[in-house]
């Protein structure tokens, strides 16, 4: 298992960083993208906004704490969406609840691949509404 990559507990807050790459912005959302290989982490951040993403190349996906122990699975599957919101200091799905900053590492045996869309100022994380 790889060691959670954690910059250090003062510069926490500041690390809203919550995939990979950015793919688009503007003031309503942010997309982005990330690819996770088996054994691979994404350093713990903080979301401060509702977001959903869709499973591109599914995988079983675990959160981590601070000290880097789980506090979450999730199978992600391929083509699937999963929409998460705020509430307090959890993030909360039909799947999951998970702290609002946590780390997350790739668990199961293949690639892990998503978009990631984050909505700005509490939009709406309803998959439906991005087809508007």
């Amino acid at each position: 298992m790889v060691a959670p990559q954690i910059q250090g507990h003062e510069s926490i807050n500041e690390n809203f960083k919550i995939a990979s790459k950015i793919v688009f912005s503007d003031s309503a959302k942010t997309v982005w993208e990330m690819t996770m290989e088996p054994g691979e982490s994404f350093p713990y951040h903080t979301h401060k906004n509702d977001y959903l993403f869709y499973v591109i190349e599914g995988s079983t996906m675990e959160a981590f704490d601070i000290d880097g122990n789980a506090t979450g699975i999730i199978n992600a599957n391929t083509g699937e969406v999963i929409s998460f919101k705020i509430d307090g200091n959890k993030l909360v799905s039909d799947k999951i609840s998970i702290p609002i900053s946590h780390g997350v590492r790739n668990v199961g045996s293949t690639r892990f691949r998503e978009i990631l869309v984050e909505f700005h100022g509490g939009g709406d994380s309803d998959p439906k509404s991005c087809m508007q």
